[in-house]
C-alpha cells in the first residue's frame, strides 16, 4: 500500500510529540534526581530548578494531549480514508519494532537532522573549523566545553549515564558492552577480568523492581552521588517483599513496578553491600 502524504505527515507529527515528551521527561528525572541528591541546593539555584520542573511538566502535558489527539482523531481518520486495518496504536507499535530494527530513535529527528546536515553541506561556513594556529585557543570551541545533562536528548542521556557508569565499573575490573536492542531485556552486558562473571544489566535512574525483570537472571544500575549501586533484581525483589507492603500496593499488583525517589536506611542498609564507590 502506498502511504499518502497527509499520512506522512501525521506520523512525523506524532513523531514530533513524542520527542518532546521524552525530552521533557529526561528534564523531569535530571531535576528529580539533582533535588534528591544534592540536599544542599537552595535558594535561586533551587527556585530555577523546581521552575524548570514547572515548566517541563507543563510542556509534557501539553505534547501528551496533542499526541491523543493526533492518534486518536487525525491518524485514525487518515487510516480509515486509506482502508488500512487496525487501530493506530497497533500501527504506531508495529512502526516502533521497524524503527528499533532499522536503527531509528525518531523519524522527525532524523528528518531534522537530514535537513540540518543538507544546510551544511550548502552552507559550508557554518561549520567550526579547527586551525593549526589556533591550537592553543580551541578551549573555547565546544570540543573543549563540558556539556550540560539537560541539554541532551534522551538517548543521549542514556549513553551519557552508561558512559559515567562504565567508568567506575572499570575500576573494580568490569568490561563494558552497550546493547542498542534491549536483548533480554538488558541495556549493557558487564563482564569482570577473571572471565567467570557475565551480568545483564539494566540501567535505571533510581532504586526500582519490575515484574518483567524476574527469572531472568538481570541486574539493575544506578548512580548516586558518590557511586553506583549494582544489585541482582530477583534478590532484590524478594528482600522488598519480604521486609515491606510494597506487594500489597495497586502499583506492584497491577503495573508489576514500585521504585524509590531516594533511599530510605533500610533500602540503604541493604544495598551496602552492592556498591561501588567511586
Amino acid at each position: 500500500m502506498t502511504l499518502s502524504e497527509n499520512f506522512k505527515k501525521i506520523i512525523l507529527e506524532i513523531e514530533r510529540e513524542i520527542n518532546t515528551i521524552e525530552w521533557a521527561d529526561a528534564t523531569i528525572q535530571s531535576v528529580l534526581w539533582s533535588l534528591e541528591v544534592n540536599k544542599e541546593i537552595k535558594g535561586d539555584d533551587k527556585n530555577w530548578m523546581v521552575n524548570d520542573l514547572r515548566q517541563n511538566l507543563n510542556k509534557k502535558e501539553k505534547a501528551l494531549a496533542t499526541l491523543n489527539y493526533l492518534k486518536q482523531e487525525k491518524l485514525q481518520k487518515e487510516m480509515k480514508r486509506l482502508k488500512m486495518e487496525g487501530t493506530p496504536d497497533e500501527y504506531l507499535e508495529v512502526l516502533e519494532k521497524t524503527k528499533k530494527r532499522a536503527g531509528v530513535y525518531n523519524l522527525w529527528q532524523q528528518k531534522k537532522d537530514k535537513e540540518a546536515l543538507r544546510d551544511i553541506k550548502k552552507n559550508p561556513h557554518k561549520i567550526i573549523k579547527l586551525k593549526t594556529d589556533d591550537v592553543f585557543e580551541r578551549k573555547n570551541t565546544q570540543m573543549y566545553n563540558k556539556i550540560n545533562y539537560k541539554d541532551l536528548n534522551p538517548k543521549q542521556q542514556e549513553n551519557y549515564n552508561f558512559h559515567k557508569i562504565s567508568s567506575v565499573l572499570a575500576d573494580y575490573g568490569f568490561t563494558t558492552i552497550k546493547l542498542y536492542d534491549d536483548w533480554k531485556n538488558a541495556d549493557f552486558i558487564a563482564q569482570h577480568k577473571d572471565q567467570k562473571i557475565f551480568l545483564k544489566v539494566q540501567l535505571k535512574s533510581r532504586f526500582s523492581i519490575d515484574k518483567k525483570y524476574m527469572n531472568k537472571d538481570m541486574y539493575i544500575c544506578f548512580q548516586v552521588k558518590d557511586g553506583v549501586y549494582l544489585y541482582p533484581h530477583d534478590e532484590a525483589v524478594q528482600f522488598v517483599l519480604n521486609n515491606s507492603k510494597v506487594g500489597e500496593t495497586k502499583s506492584w499488583k497491577k503495573e508489576g513496578i514500585y521504585n524509590w525517589p531516594s533511599l530510605t536506611k533500610k533500602y540503604e542498609d541493604y544495598l551496602k553491600s552492592y556498591k561501588l564507590k567511586k
